[in-house]
């Protein structure tokens, strides 16, 4: 049997996680083929910038051109690509999902159905939107530092494994993961990523352009689930309804293809798809 997206998507994102730790360890002992973090990575010569990162640099000048060749590189990997760092990359995306996982643990298939269809009609694109267009007008206005990147989850856990390695100590700011995945759990809603992150924003506002790229793809005529059947809305931890074609969902949904994975035996008829 093929090994599901599930599968290949856990295995991403553990290879990340890890190398993470691993990578802070080398440089420690000047291994540096590749170094950096989340925000600014250099990878065997090639250098890739968050562009939220970028973005915020412009408070201080125009940046390197080192600086706008990583950016634009990460940029159109996301046009291709669309929310995919979210879905298979963000180390937080995967502790958020396991939590998510975690709480769903005794719930009935109905009652995971019904909480699903109750939560899929909101966007929260809106709030976040509006969130990252206030941090960023603060801080190409008015601040000297990109506070924007204190808000970037996968940022702190590569500066915290940093620290860790060069300096030999725990920082505080460490308890922020941990703090926030148990009031996740508590909540049972995945509110960071969903509301609050601003990379998450950044990587959203591609699938609102009219492009060829990766995206979830619902044919209806190949659907053999019956009327009241959801699997693939009870699996997303996003609480989107994958059938729906809406801008909403366009721009919230991250690739992950666990709706897929559901789908196969119903049908096929959801599908990752750089085909329009």
């Amino acid at each position: 049997m093929r090994p599901s997206l599930l599968f290949w998507r856990r295995l991403c994102q553990g290879v990340i996680a890890l190398g993470f730790v691993v990578v802070p360890l080398l440089n420690a002992r000047q291994v540096t083929l590749i170094s950096g973090n989340f925000l600014s990575l250099d990878f065997f010569g090639l250098n890739f910038m968050d562009p939220l990162a970028f973005l915020q640099t412009l408070a201080g000048g125009w940046p390197s051109g080192q600086a706008v060749t990583g950016a634009i590189m990460v940029l159109l990997f996301a046009l291709l690509l669309g929310r995919v760092f979210c879905g298979w990359m963000c180390p937080y995306g995967l502790a958020s999902e396991l939590v998510f996982s975690l709480r769903g643990l005794g719930r009935t298939p109905e009652k995971e159905a019904s909480a699903g269809v109750k939560a899929a009609g909101g966007n929260p694109f809106v709030f976040r939107g509006a969130a990252t267009a206030v941090g960023l007008l603060a801080v190409l206005l008015f601040l000297p530092e990109p506070v924007l990147n204190q808000l970037s989850m996968p940022g702190w856990y590569t500066r915290v494994l940093q620290t860790v390695a060069f300096a030999g100590q725990l920082s505080g700011v460490a308890l922020i993961f941990p703090a926030l995945l148990l009031l996740e759990g508590i909540t049972g809603k995945r509110f960071w990523c969903r509301y609050l992150c601003p990379q998450s924003v950044l990587l959203s506002l591609f699938a609102a352009v009219p492009r060829p790229g990766l995206r979830l793809r619902y044919i209806r005529r190949e659907c053999s689930c019956a009327a009241k059947d959801r699997p693939c809305l009870r699996v997303c931890s996003l609480a989107l309804n994958p059938r729906e074609n809406s801008l909403s969902q366009r721009l919230n949904c991250n690739n992950c293809g666990d709706c897929v994975d559901a789908c196969r035996s119903r049908g096929k008829a959801l599908r990752l798809s750089l085909k329009g």
